[in-house]
């Protein structure tokens, strides 16, 4: 009976270790899958390069990577981007405030 119990046992651990493994590997080597189901975009096409931002009250120099200093036009974004990098607009009202919260 002892014999029987420890079997068990050691299936046990082996089962737990190789699905930790797995899980593990799983894991590891999908992280622009994770990284894409946290921003909330689709797993098929996750997003690897900067994102680009364009408002109506940016100006048309730098790269854009800023939120607080975008493009002005999506020309310009487009010309500055890269493969894989996303272009964002920003809502912005002409008196600064988000115009979600007024």
């Amino acid at each position: 009976m002892n014999t029987f119990r420890l079997i068990r046992l050691v299936a046990s651990i082996a089962i737990t270790l190789a699905g930790l493994f797995i899980l593990f590997l799983l894991l590891n080597g999908s992280h622009s899958i994770v990284q894409a189901m946290e921003l909330g975009d689709s797993p098929a096409l996750p997003h690897l390069g900067s994102t680009r931002y364009v408002a109506t009250t940016g100006v048309d120099t730098g790269d854009c990577t800023n939120n607080t200093a975008p493009c002005r036009t999506v020309q310009y974004a487009v010309d500055v981007a890269s493969e894989g990098d996303a272009i964002k607009g920003v809502q912005t009202a002409k008196d600064g405030k988000d115009l979600k919260n007024g």
